[in-house]
């Protein structure tokens, strides 16, 4: 309780009396096992205690200058204490802390000490009961010391140091710093709360909180770790000398052994997955290598040959002989080796000229890019003898690894030569080829010989075996006649041929099944960060693979040019290559190219009054008369204020920002911003407070600024929400129907579109969001005065104002987002609607961004879609780059191609089974390299066709009655909705579905009554309450209307049609082609 006294009036004859004033707080210390009657000061920045109550056995730590309230500065020595708190409830005192203190004899009573000093003493009782018993055991012993401060409880001084010189020092202890850490963390909220609670084995010892846990049988004490603070710890852990680049699971295992935090092994896997010194030495594994396909066989010898070199060998021959051409044919595997003394372009050609005199002149010569085999010479070579070359990529020997694997067996046959005859080796060389030819090969199973000349060889073993057995030939004039000799090579041929086929066959897929089982598709994106799986020296402690470089080409399906950090380029293949995981969060900065990863907003340019003007004269309205010409500019030099370019907060709601309550906001990552466009960034702050879109801020969290770099070298600067729209709560305000919009502009005839610049600037934050949308530069922080880009909610709020803006006239302009759209009947009403919209957008200081405006057309492009005059079809841009794009080849492919299709699927009939075998392959089952077919080519090219070929689609006319013509096959249903406007049908929109594996077990009537109520659910917000004459193939579906069915699932069909004004009617699918001729293209799934 505070009392108040007054001041005596002797001490001042100036003060008048009766003036309250609070008394002093004492409490009661327990200092070195003394009861001190100690003054709680605010004003005190260091507990101070007099002398006498200090034992001289306490050694002084050092000097401090101490300063009065006015201005009297006295030396003082400073002590470490041990003191505790007397409870005011208890006659006990609570657990002792250790604090820094002054020792002075001019200290007016016992101790002094700061506030913050104090709530640390009484939180050093209240703090421990909030933890569970077994969490104070583990103490070891009953008075732990307490390291002293809290948030605010550093302790400052000037200090004299030995030089006599005062300096500003800190008297916070490491372990004190770290508690503040721990404290102020906010990833480790879940675990103090744990740890108030008792659970999650959390303890708090000396004020720091801890973690139990067992490893190997051994209960351990990890010291929680606060966010600033882990780097340091992976550093050292992982990339220090005494780190080692171990694995992540070592590196987890010893941090284990000392430290936690939440989602640590998630961290630290990442952390050893983005070292760069890590990658760089990590060994080739078989992941790295994509899947293979077997190689077709020629069908006929010598038609296809892979050529190669080895060599220098060494020692030479005593004709000089060095190196050997090697040649191999891929039909019958038939090996052929020219020795050679040099690697020259002439000696290459001499010695392939050789062999194809005697084996004839191939199509294809398969070789490596050896200098000999890319020179001119070699080119101009094959040129004229008609072959074509084909060449493997760099640095990978398994594209010609046909050859590649002849050269491994010649070369173990040499070895065994040159031991013994190390001059003449090269005379070997024809006996070494008869071994190798009249072995049956593993891939074919016959060998070269039988399938060359269509017999076995007879070579020494069959000779040996006759003079063994006295083999006796026949006499001449028994042999067979030379029709009868070349009739059965004829039939050893073939039977030789069929055999190799078939056994090849079955061997090369086995091969490549076995070597597909770890392998997968992997692709590189231009500009993607790699590196390659080439050792950047030949000392192997030293080496590790090169890199990391860019992508910058694709020249074949499977090999990219990679440009490394010195400048040059390498053409390797994709085995060869391996993606490179750089440290996210360095530098913030995106490039305007890559727009394929979404659009970057940048802040606003103005448009002088000039411009506008000349830009309302220079649109492009050749399709109006000069009257209606000269009426719509008046019109927009009205309201040219709107055109100006320069953005204004418009008079509409607040965006409002609402987080979700159970979870917590974390602090982002803060990207350090290049110094190049430091400058640019400041620039674009300058602009930005010029415009009043944002102002200084003072938030506690703040978001990260990322720099987009444009094509001209300009830069625009963005904000990173991430971490805000993960906790923002979800907006659930209805977007408008695209299908919708599109069948009600569609019906006008005169249609106007309106693009706002900026729109979202428009929109002003609510006071209380705008701190949650601090951002930080280089320099300042500072939040936005209205909505920024980016956030999760913008959308909903845009459209929500733009609804109401736009609510009295929705009969004549209606908005998808910012994309505003005024259609009428005919131009008089149409100049009307345009001038009331455009007073509208004045009045609510909007601004139109008049280059992407389009003004009173018959037909326009919106959405996407051509739509106006009474129909809406596909838009031909988007439909031309589908009718050249390539069959997929990868799942990923596919569902690119799939998801741009399924936008236009309203315009084909039945799209759902044209496009059955094409979604059947995106299926987990099936593997990531296509396993196309004729059926996957059929469906994709008739998709195709369907969608270049698509009709238009006409709007809906509400006073005339809707038919629907609809179908059901085996595998999908279908359903036409159309009306007959003066005497034609016209189809207002097509809507098809896969049946599921139960449903396509229905009968044949319950297939195509479920077709009747999907298509009228499809259709309901269109055809609910007018007439519909409803068409089906299937007769017996048009009398259950009018008797009891038999089925229950008929019979709650028909329930479901009584809230329908309809009427069933049989027709004959020959009649309705359009739902029914595509369901019947895939009777075998």
């Amino acid at each position: 309780e505070i009392k108040s006294h007054l001041l005596k009036s002797e001490k001042s004859t100036n003060l008048p009396v009766n003036i309250p004033i609070n008394a002093l707080q004492y409490v009661t210390t327990l200092v070195d096992n003394q009861e001190l009657r100690t003054l709680v000061d605010s004003g005190a920045q260091i507990p101070v205690i007099n002398e006498k109550f200090v034992s001289p056995q306490e050694n002084m730590t050092g000097k401090i200058i101490l300063t009065s309230a006015f201005g009297e500065r006295i030396e003082a020595g400073l002590v470490k204490l041990q003191i505790s708190l007397k409870s005011e409830d208890k006659d006990e005192f609570h657990s002792p802390i250790e604090i820094l203190a002054a020792v002075s004899s001019r200290v007016q009573g016992q101790f002094i000490i700061p506030t913050n000093v104090y709530e640390l003493l009484r939180n050093s009782n209240e703090e421990n009961n909030q933890y569970d018993e077994h969490s104070r055991d583990n103490q070891n012993h009953e008075h732990s010391k307490k390291p002293l401060p809290e948030e605010s409880s550093i302790l400052c001084a000037e200090v004299e140091g030995d030089d006599g010189v005062e300096e500003k020092v800190s008297y916070m202890s490491e372990s004190s710093k770290l508690i503040d850490e721990q404290k102020k963390c906010e990833s480790l909220e879940e675990v103090r709360k744990f740890a108030r609670r008792g659970k999650g084995d959390f303890l708090v010892i000396d004020g720091l909180l801890f973690h139990r846990e067992k490893m190997l049988g051994d209960a351990i004490t990890q010291l929680v770790l606060p966010l600033s603070r882990r780097a340091q710890v992976l550093r050292l852990a992982h990339e220090s000398v005494f780190g080692s680049h171990m694995g992540v699971k070592k590196t987890k295992e010893r941090i284990r052994y000392s430290f936690y935090w939440p989602m640590m092994s998630r961290e630290i896997a990442e952390y050893c997955k983005s070292c760069k010194e890590c990658q760089l030495r990590s060994p080739e594994k078989m992941i790295d290598k994509i899947p293979i396909t077997p190689v077709l066989r020629p069908e006929l010898p010598f038609e296809c040959v892979n050529v190669d070199i080895i060599g220098p060998i060494e020692p030479p021959s005593a004709r000089r002989h060095k190196y050997v051409l090697c040649l191999i044919d891929q039909h019958s595997r038939w090996p052929e080796a020219i020795p050679l003394r040099s690697l020259t372009a002439k000696s290459t050609c001499d010695a392939l000229l050789e062999i194809f005199m005697r084996t004839g002149i191939p199509k294809l010569i398969a070789s490596d890019q050896g200098t000999n085999f890319v020179s001119n010479l070699t080119q101009e070579f094959v040129h004229r003898l008609g072959s074509s070359p084909r060449f493997s990529v760099p640095g990978y020997a398994a594209s010609n690894g046909l050859v590649e694997r002849y050269n491994q067996v010649l070369k173990n046959a040499l070895h065994h030569v040159i031991r013994t005859e190390s001059r003449n080796w090269d005379k070997y060389i024809p006996y070494l080829l008869f071994a190798y030819r009249e072995v049956p090969n593993c891939t074919t199973g016959v060998s070269p010989f039988k399938l060359m000349y269509g017999r076995e060889a007879r070579g020494p073993l069959n000779v040996l075996k006759s003079s063994w057995c006295g083999e006796i030939s026949l006499p001449l004039n028994m042999k067979k006649s030379a029709v009868d000799y070349l009739q059965e090579l004829k039939i050893n041929f073939e039977i030789a041929a069929e055999q190799a086929s078939i056994i090849a066959a079955g061997k090369q897929k086995t091969y490549a099944d076995y070597f597909n089982r770890r392998t997968k598709s992997k692709e590189f994106s231009i500009g993607e960060q790699v590196y390659l799986l080439i050792p950047d020296s030949s000392n192997k402690l030293y080496a590790r693979w090169t890199g990391p470089g860019e992508v910058i080409q694709q020249p074949s399906a499977h090999s990219y040019e990679i440009k490394l950090p010195d400048g040059k380029v390498r053409h390797c293949h994709v085995n060869k290559i391996r993606r490179f995981y750089p440290r996210v969060n360095a530098v913030g900065i995106v490039f305007e190219d890559d727009n394929e990863f979404g659009e970057i907003y940048a802040s606003p340019r103005t448009t002088d009054h000039q411009s506008v003007a000349e830009g309302i004269q220079s649109l492009q309205l050749q399709h109006l008369s000069g009257e209606e010409k000269a009426h719509l500019i008046h019109i927009l030099m009205k309201h040219q204020e709107l055109f100006r370019g320069k953005v204004k907060i418009a008079k509409v709601g607040k965006h409002k920002i609402r987080l979700e309550t159970d979870k917590e906001r974390n602090k982002p990552y803060v990207y350090r911003i290049p110094e190049a466009l430091k400058e640019k960034v400041d620039s674009q702050i300058v602009e930005l407070l010029e415009l009043d879109l944002i102002e200084e801020s003072s938030a506690e969290i703040a978001h990260p600024v990322v720099c987009g770099n444009k094509k001209d070298g300009s830069m625009r600067m963005c904000v990173d929400y991430r971490t805000l729209n993960s906790i923002t709560k979800a907006d659930d305000f209805p977007m408008e129907d695209a299908v919708q919009l599109l069948q009600c502009i569609g019906k006008a005839s005169v249609i106007t579109t309106l693009d706002l610049l900026k729109g979202y600037w428009d929109i002003p934050m609510e006071e209380d969001s705008r701190d949650l949308t601090s951002f930080k530069t280089h320099r300042a922080q500072y939040r936005f005065k209205v909505m920024p880009f980016g956030l999760r909610n913008a959308a909903a709020t845009f459209q929500r104002e733009m609804n109401k803006a736009l609510g009295p006239y929705r009969d004549f302009s209606r908005a998808y987002i910012d994309d505003i759209a005024i259609f009428s009947n005919n131009m008089s009403d149409h100049l009307l609607h345009l001038d009331t919209i455009l007073s509208k957008l004045e009045e609510l200081q909007f601004t139109v961004n008049l280059q992407k405006c389009s003004f009173a057309r018959p037909e326009i492009k919106y959405l996407g879609h051509i739509v106006g005059s009474g129909k809406h079809q596909t838009d031909p841009d988007k439909i031309r780059a589908i009718a050249i794009m390539p069959a997929p080849t990868t799942k990923k492919q596919l569902r690119s191609v799939l998801g741009l299709c399924n936008y236009y699927r309203d315009y084909i009939p039945h799209y759902a089974e044209i496009a059955l075998p094409l979604t059947e392959l995106t299926k987990k089952k099936v593997p990531e390299n296509l396993p196309w077919s004729e059926v996957h080519e059929t469906a994709f090219n008739t998709l195709k066709e369907a969608l270049v070929k698509a009709p238009a689609l006409h709007a809906p006319d509400m006073s005339q009655p809707f038919i629907i013509h609809t179908d059901a096959s085996q595998f999908g249903i279908a359903a036409c909705l159309s009306q007959k406007i003066l005497g034609s049908l016209r189809p207002i929109a097509y809507v098809s579905q896969k049946l599921s594996k139960s449903q396509k077990a229905w009968s044949t009537i319950e297939r195509e009554a479920y077709a009747i109520v999907w298509s009228l659910k499809k259709f309901e917000t269109l055809v609910f309450g007018s007439e519909i004459e409803l068409y089906t193939d299937h007769n017996p579906l048009s009398y259950l209307t009018k008797c009891a069915p038999q089925s229950a699932r008929l019979q709650r069909w028909v329930f479901a049609l009584q809230k329908y004004h309809i009427t069933v009617r049989h027709c004959p699918g020959v009649k309705m082609p359009h739902a029914d001729a595509l369901s019947r293209l895939f009777p075998d799934e």
